[in-house]
């Protein structure tokens, strides 16, 4: 499973279009100073676990529509978890 994330190196996004009421601005000043320690492998190591299979069908399910319920295309990209039986 991790050799077909391994080959991803820019995976797919969608574009939400937005109209904001308002925006804030902070100061920043009691922001923590952050630097990158290494890649987590969280999502790799969940991935493994699942199987092909089971994968297929969660991304089936997950990726039908957005967190706000509007359909997302990028459902459709996502292949049918029968066609890898």
């Amino acid at each position: 499973m991790a050799q077909v994330y391994a080959e991803i190196t820019d995976p797919l996004r969608a574009f939400i279009a937005a109209q904001p009421l308002f925006f804030v601005a902070t100061c920043g000043f009691a922001v923590p100073l952050l630097a990158p320690v290494s890649q987590r492998d969280t999502l790799l190591q969940w991935a493994e676990k699942q199987g092909e299979t089971e994968l297929a069908q969660y991304q089936q399910r997950k990726n039908r529509v957005s967190i706000d319920g509007l359909p997302a295309p990028l459902g459709e990209c996502v292949p049918s978890a029968t066609a890898a039986d």
